[in-house]
């Protein structure tokens, strides 16, 4: 109970044989009579009508998951019994059929809902309508769900009447020594449920979520960070780790901060103890029982599939596609499923899928087709199609990758191998950098691409050389539809890597805002093939950020003080020379218009030595500003570039009155930037910039 000292609750249970009775006018009523004595006390009474009712239903369904079903039954219970979807508590098992059980803890809630001796009745044939519709519109395939749905129970439900000695309740009462009053509120019964536990990232803590606001069920101690192992089972207490701590996000969320060695994972139940937790509020409630939830993440992140193949090969060739650039696995691999994809051969699909099988069984994240398995696929389809259509048909191979991680997110991403009809032997070219890449203009760009080399006997015709030297060609053309160059012949564009296989281009290489492709061929020394494998690469330049502007100035001053302000640490990091122009700007807190400062005059604004409000720095003489709150403003731009693309920043700075020298604050990070706590080199200095008549107090 939580009332006060003198306080005594007499709940009566008002129940008969034949019906149940739930009158609005006597039922959760909470009424509060306090008379005022020399001893104040306090004479509480309730009269509270509270049962709890039990039920059960089966049915079949195809198409459905545990959650879906527990959606489902809770909306359609809560409709039929005229309750909140909440206030259920619904156990879900699955066998041949659906069985699920529930249980509410209720007084008036129950007016509505027709009683027959000591059990309520429902309308089944209601009941069987609403949860077919619900379970359908929670389904892929809903059609299947109504076609296939049978309610082949529905328990009548049974009400036990709760024991006036297990109740418990909150309440708020007022007392007066000068006065007597009388109130009367509504007390609710209710029934506390956890409704989720979600692990919020980057993985060190899970969020208990309740339907109602809620409390520990017992005193914490004070320094035990809030937790105590009397709010959860012992297995979930020791999987949290050491030392965990607990923090009330709001009144309906508790946050858990794991310790070192956690052992709680995704996909495992949490579990409180009985009387773990209890409801806060004007309510009256039952001791809860052992409360439990599945643990999930809060997101499940993004999955950026890369898929790493050749785009053309010879059918002795070795080919394989590779997912091992994908990234967005959250800590652990990713999981991959292949697919031969249309427009295929069937025979090529008859040739290969043993091999796409096998990728999928052992979870690979490479599918490879060896070369005898591939050039039997060509040479079925060389058979089918006869010399003359073969010749004229391309031959190709789509594969699909499933890219997924353990937490359900999942992206494709497809490639295509063209088969090269070429009697003379070809190296394989793979691209291992992305095909598209988009840079900034102070980025360095690199493409990168691998050759391997089939073996001479597997080949359609041997080589008639036995040089293996393959020779890369490179070329470049500034945007899509203009004339292809040899790279190495262009003045203007200086490849800096030292090895065939790949270009490199300096920062600044490329201009903001522009397109370019650059294209590959390989082929062995002395072959004059006619087609020759070939990969092109596509580079955009996103468009140039303003400079960074960065101010340096004291947060507090006297009035009667000069300081500067200043300007140094701004930057441009899009551009390599650009001229950059700086505009200095002031203005009080509150109120309109700039301040009084002779920086600002028209006579003197475009000067850059410091008296002016357009160089670097800018020096503000001591007795122009009044005490209160300023803004300084600064305004960074390249000299080629137009006001709009500027970039700004602000600082407030206080005046006070007197002579107190300017105070500033250096720190070693940016306005809201990240800081590594494990660094033992962090500085903050404060500087005080004393002039004559404005020095630190005690240094004259």
């Amino acid at each position: 109970m939580h009332m006060g000292p003198h306080a005594r609750v007499l709940v009566s249970l008002s129940m008969e044989p034949a019906n149940l009775h739930c009158e609005a006018d006597d039922v959760n009523a909470n009424q509060t009579q306090t008379t005022t004595t020399s001893t104040a006390s306090t004479t509480t009474s309730i009269s509270l009508l509270a049962a709890r009712v039990l039920g059960h239903f089966e049915f079949f369904a195809d198409e459905l998951d545990d959650d879906a079903v527990e959606q489902a039954a809770e909306v359609s219970l809560s409709e039929a019994l005229r309750v909140a979807a909440w206030q259920l508590n619904v156990t879900v098992v699955s066998t041949d059929s659906w069985h699920v059980s529930y249980a509410v803890d209720l007084g008036t809630e129950f007016r509505d809902v027709l009683v027959a001796g000591q059990q309520v009745v429902v309308d089944s044939s209601g009941f069987e309508a609403l949860l077919s519709g619900e379970l359908a519109a929670r389904s892929a395939s809903p059609q299947r769900v109504r076609a296939s749905f049978d309610l082949r129970a529905f328990a009548r439900l049974q009400i036990q009447g709760i024991d006036p000695a297990v109740l418990n309740s909150t309440s708020t009462t007022v007392t007066s020594l000068t006065e007597t009053t009388t109130t009367t509120t509504r007390t609710t019964l209710v029934s506390l449920k956890l409704l989720s536990a979600i692990v919020r990232e980057p993985f060190d803590s899970v969020v208990l979520a309740f339907n109602l606001p809620a409390r520990f069920g017992f005193a914490v101690i004070s320094g035990s960070g809030s937790c105590s192992p009397d709010a959860f089972s012992t297995r979930t207490w020791e999987s949290l780790g050491e030392p965990r701590s607990c923090r009330w996000r709001s009144e309906t969320e508790l946050e858990v901060m794991f310790g070192r060695g956690a052992t709680l994972r995704l996909g495992q139940m949490l579990v409180t103890s009985p009387a773990g937790f209890e409801p806060t509020g004007n309510v009256a409630y039952v001791d809860a029982p052992a409360l439990q939830v599945m643990m999930e993440a809060e997101g499940t992140g993004q999955v950026t599939p890369r898929l790493s193949h050749p785009t053309t090969v010879q059918a002795c060739s070795r080919v394989s596609f590779s997912t091992l650039g994908s990234t967005g696995g959250k800590g652990r691999p990713l999981q991959v499923k292949w697919f031969l994809d249309p427009p295929i051969f069937r025979v090529v699909r008859e040739a290969l899928q043993a091999m796409v099988d096998m990728a999928n069984s052992e979870e690979s994240r490479i599918l490879e087709f060896p070369p005898a398995n591939f050039s039997v696929a060509v040479q079925q389809v060389r058979i089918v199609l006869g010399e003359i259509s073969y010749a004229k048909i391309p031959v190709h191979v789509n594969v699909t990758a499933q890219v997924s991680n353990w937490l359900g997110a999942a992206s494709n991403i497809s490639g295509m191998v063209t088969v090269l009809k070429e009697e003379e032997a070809l190296p394989v070219l793979v691209p291992s950098s992305p095909s598209i890449q988009q840079v900034a203009s102070q980025d360095e760009t690199a493409f990168n691409i691998m050759t391997l080399s089939n073996k001479l006997s597997e080949c359609v015709r041997p080589l008639n050389t036995t040089s293996l030297n393959v020779l890369v060609e490179w070329e470049y053309r500034p945007d899509p539809g203009r004339v292809w160059h040899r790279l190495g012949t262009l003045q203007n564009l200086t490849d800096i890597s030292k090895t065939p296989n790949s270009i490199r281009f300096a920062p600044f290489t490329f201009p903001p805002n522009t397109a370019h492709q650059f294209r590959v061929f390989v082929q062995y020394e002395g072959t004059s093939p006619m087609r020759r494998p070939n990969v092109t690469f596509n580079l955009s330049v996103a468009s140039r950020q303003p400079p960074t502007a960065m101010i340096r100035a004291p947060s507090e001053v006297g009035a009667s003080c000069p300081f500067f302000v200043n300007a140094s640490q701004s930057r441009d990091d899009w551009s390599l020379d650009a001229e950059i122009l700086y505009i200095w700007s002031c203005r009080p807190l509150e109120g309109t218009g700039s301040c009084n400062l002779p920086n600002l005059a028209d006579a003197n604004f475009s000067r850059t030595d410091g008296t002016g409000a357009s160089g670097m720095l800018m020096h503000i003489p001591g007795g122009h500003l009044d005490a209160g709150v300023y803004i300084i403003g600064l305004s960074v731009r390249r000299q080629s570039e137009s006001p709009a693309d500027a970039g700004n920043a602000t600082v407030e700075l206080r005046v006070v009155a007197g002579a107190r020298p300017p105070i500033s604050i250096e720190v070693p990070w940016e306005n809201e930037g990240g800081v590594s706590v494990a660094s033992d080199e962090l500085m903050v200095t404060a500087h005080a910039d004393q002039t004559p008549g404005c020095l630190v107090p005690g240094s004259q």
